[in-house]
Protein backbone atom coordinates (compact mmCIF):
# COMPACT_ATOMS: atom_id res chain seq x y z
CA UNK A 1 0.00 0.00 0.00
CA UNK A 2 1.16 3.45 -0.51
CA UNK A 3 2.72 5.56 2.06
CA UNK A 4 0.60 8.52 3.51
CA UNK A 5 3.95 9.69 5.37
CA UNK A 6 5.70 12.98 3.64
CA UNK A 7 8.81 14.70 4.35
CA UNK A 8 8.48 18.40 4.23
CA UNK A 9 11.04 20.17 2.63
CA UNK A 10 11.53 23.90 2.99
CA UNK A 11 14.23 26.51 2.02
CA UNK A 12 14.67 30.04 3.17
CA UNK A 13 13.50 32.57 1.25
CA UNK A 14 14.90 35.98 0.31
CA UNK A 15 13.20 38.09 2.74
CA UNK A 16 15.65 40.05 4.95
CA UNK A 17 14.17 41.99 7.95
CA UNK A 18 17.01 44.37 8.01
CA UNK A 19 17.79 47.35 10.35
CA UNK A 20 19.23 50.48 8.21
CA UNK A 21 21.76 52.70 9.24
CA UNK A 22 21.62 56.55 7.88
CA UNK A 23 24.66 57.81 6.84
CA UNK A 24 23.27 61.27 6.15
CA UNK A 25 22.45 63.28 8.08
CA UNK A 26 18.43 63.54 9.54
CA UNK A 27 18.77 66.49 11.50
CA UNK A 28 20.26 68.37 9.34
CA UNK A 29 18.91 71.84 8.40
CA UNK A 30 15.93 72.79 6.16
CA UNK A 31 15.99 71.21 2.88
CA UNK A 32 19.31 69.36 3.49
CA UNK A 33 17.72 66.95 6.39
CA UNK A 34 18.48 63.48 5.39
CA UNK A 35 20.13 64.41 1.77
CA UNK A 36 23.17 62.43 1.32
CA UNK A 37 25.18 65.72 0.83
CA UNK A 38 25.66 65.89 4.60
CA UNK A 39 27.09 63.59 6.81
CA UNK A 40 25.92 61.75 9.72
CA UNK A 41 27.65 62.82 13.14
CA UNK A 42 28.74 59.10 13.99
CA UNK A 43 28.05 56.75 11.46
CA UNK A 44 30.52 58.46 9.44
CA UNK A 45 34.11 60.23 9.65
CA UNK A 46 37.20 58.97 11.87
CA UNK A 47 35.45 56.66 14.40
CA UNK A 48 32.36 55.86 11.64
CA UNK A 49 33.66 52.26 11.60
CA UNK A 50 34.20 51.77 15.03
CA UNK A 51 30.62 53.02 15.89
CA UNK A 52 28.91 51.10 13.84
CA UNK A 53 30.69 47.92 14.85
CA UNK A 54 30.15 48.52 18.26
CA UNK A 55 26.06 48.89 17.13
CA UNK A 56 26.36 45.28 15.52
CA UNK A 57 28.05 44.07 18.66
CA UNK A 58 25.37 44.90 20.78
CA UNK A 59 22.73 43.78 18.06
CA UNK A 60 20.94 40.28 19.63
CA UNK A 61 20.09 38.81 16.09
CA UNK A 62 19.57 35.22 17.68
CA UNK A 63 17.22 36.26 20.23
CA UNK A 64 15.21 37.82 17.82
CA UNK A 65 15.69 34.36 15.22
CA UNK A 66 14.87 32.56 18.20
CA UNK A 67 11.86 34.35 20.04
CA UNK A 68 9.80 36.01 16.66
CA UNK A 69 10.83 34.46 13.86
CA UNK A 70 10.24 30.57 14.36
CA UNK A 71 13.89 29.64 16.34
CA UNK A 72 15.35 28.69 12.86
CA UNK A 73 12.52 27.18 11.22
CA UNK A 74 11.32 30.09 9.43
CA UNK A 75 13.77 32.69 10.34
CA UNK A 76 17.50 32.92 11.38
CA UNK A 77 20.16 35.37 12.16
CA UNK A 78 22.24 36.95 9.85
CA UNK A 79 23.90 39.89 8.67
CA UNK A 80 23.42 39.68 4.42
CA UNK A 81 20.54 41.77 2.86
CA UNK A 82 21.06 39.48 -0.04
CA UNK A 83 20.20 35.36 1.13
CA UNK A 84 18.77 32.41 -0.20
CA UNK A 85 21.60 31.74 -2.37
CA UNK A 86 24.87 30.77 -0.53
CA UNK A 87 27.28 31.58 -3.42
CA UNK A 88 26.08 35.28 -3.14
CA UNK A 89 25.78 35.63 0.31
CA UNK A 90 28.52 37.47 1.26
CA UNK A 91 31.24 36.75 3.74
CA UNK A 92 32.77 39.99 4.15
CA UNK A 93 29.79 40.93 6.59
CA UNK A 94 31.35 38.32 9.47
CA UNK A 95 33.42 40.95 11.37
CA UNK A 96 30.32 42.39 12.15
CA UNK A 97 28.05 39.50 12.87
CA UNK A 98 30.74 37.38 14.93
CA UNK A 99 29.53 37.71 18.31
CA UNK A 100 26.81 39.39 20.22
CA UNK A 101 28.71 41.18 23.43
CA UNK A 102 27.01 44.71 24.40
CA UNK A 103 29.51 44.97 27.25
CA UNK A 104 32.39 44.82 25.58
CA UNK A 105 30.75 46.83 22.27
CA UNK A 106 31.06 49.70 25.06
CA UNK A 107 33.97 49.00 26.14
CA UNK A 108 35.13 49.26 22.39
CA UNK A 109 33.94 52.53 22.46
CA UNK A 110 35.07 53.71 26.16
CA UNK A 111 38.60 52.38 24.66
CA UNK A 112 37.87 54.86 21.70
CA UNK A 113 37.08 57.95 23.76
CA UNK A 114 32.96 57.73 23.79
CA UNK A 115 32.88 58.14 27.57
CA UNK A 116 29.80 57.08 29.49
CA UNK A 117 27.93 60.25 30.73
CA UNK A 118 25.36 60.85 34.02
CA UNK A 119 22.61 60.42 31.54
CA UNK A 120 24.12 56.54 30.66
CA UNK A 121 24.76 58.02 26.78
CA UNK A 122 28.40 58.03 25.38
CA UNK A 123 29.73 60.96 23.97
CA UNK A 124 32.75 62.79 22.30
CA UNK A 125 33.67 65.97 21.16
CA UNK A 126 30.26 66.90 22.03
CA UNK A 127 28.50 64.43 19.84
CA UNK A 128 26.18 62.09 21.55
CA UNK A 129 25.53 58.55 20.42
CA UNK A 130 22.02 59.00 20.60
CA UNK A 131 19.68 57.78 18.01
CA UNK A 132 15.74 57.21 16.88
CA UNK A 133 14.95 54.11 15.62
CA UNK A 134 11.71 53.84 13.52
CA UNK A 135 9.60 51.26 11.78
CA UNK A 136 6.51 50.45 11.23
CA UNK A 137 3.23 49.54 13.15
CA UNK A 138 3.57 45.78 13.98
CA UNK A 139 3.72 43.87 17.44
CA UNK A 140 6.91 41.81 16.16
CA UNK A 141 8.84 44.85 15.25
CA UNK A 142 8.03 46.57 18.23
CA UNK A 143 9.15 43.48 20.29
CA UNK A 144 12.50 43.92 18.10
CA UNK A 145 12.62 47.30 19.01
CA UNK A 146 12.67 46.50 22.55
CA UNK A 147 15.53 43.69 22.46
CA UNK A 148 17.46 46.12 20.39
CA UNK A 149 16.94 49.19 22.56
CA UNK A 150 17.81 47.40 25.97
CA UNK A 151 21.45 45.87 24.72
CA UNK A 152 22.27 49.27 22.78
CA UNK A 153 21.48 51.50 25.60
CA UNK A 154 24.00 48.68 27.88
CA UNK A 155 26.62 49.22 25.11
CA UNK A 156 25.83 53.11 26.06
CA UNK A 157 23.35 53.96 23.30
CA UNK A 158 20.74 56.59 23.79
CA UNK A 159 17.94 55.03 22.16
CA UNK A 160 14.46 56.84 21.16
CA UNK A 161 11.76 54.00 19.44
CA UNK A 162 9.76 55.67 16.62
CA UNK A 163 6.54 53.41 15.10
CA UNK A 164 4.95 54.76 11.91
CA UNK A 165 1.73 53.28 10.30
CA UNK A 166 3.11 51.23 7.57
CA UNK A 167 0.64 53.17 5.27
CA UNK A 168 2.66 55.76 5.81
CA UNK A 169 6.21 54.84 6.43
CA UNK A 170 5.84 53.15 2.74
CA UNK A 171 4.53 56.18 1.10
CA UNK A 172 7.09 59.04 -0.22
CA UNK A 173 5.71 62.12 0.75
CA UNK A 174 5.47 61.17 4.80
CA UNK A 175 8.45 62.27 6.76
CA UNK A 176 8.52 59.51 8.63
CA UNK A 177 8.60 57.69 5.51
CA UNK A 178 11.32 55.10 4.87
CA UNK A 179 12.54 56.46 1.56
CA UNK A 180 12.95 60.08 3.44
CA UNK A 181 14.74 58.14 6.22
CA UNK A 182 14.90 61.12 8.69
CA UNK A 183 15.63 59.05 11.67
CA UNK A 184 19.06 57.25 12.26
CA UNK A 185 17.83 53.77 11.97
CA UNK A 186 15.28 52.17 10.45
CA UNK A 187 13.66 48.71 9.91
CA UNK A 188 11.61 47.06 7.37
CA UNK A 189 11.75 43.97 4.91
CA UNK A 190 12.41 43.33 1.55
CA UNK A 191 13.85 40.70 -0.76
CA UNK A 192 14.81 40.16 -3.69
CA UNK A 193 14.61 37.30 -7.11
CA UNK A 194 16.98 34.43 -7.40
CA UNK A 195 19.09 36.71 -9.08
CA UNK A 196 19.91 39.52 -7.38
CA UNK A 197 21.32 41.92 -9.71
CA UNK A 198 18.41 44.05 -10.66
CA UNK A 199 17.85 44.46 -6.76
CA UNK A 200 21.53 45.44 -5.98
Amino acid sequence: SASTKGKMLSVYGSSVERILLNFADPNAAGDLRGEPSTKHPFFNGPDGLLVRKALAMATDRQTVANQLYGGGLTGKPGCNIITGVPDFESTATQSFCASFDPVAAGKMLDDAGWKLGSDNIRAKNGIKLKLTYNTTVNAVRQATQAIMKTNWEKAGFGVTLLQTPAATFFTNTSPDGANHFWSDVEMFTNNSDPDPTSYL
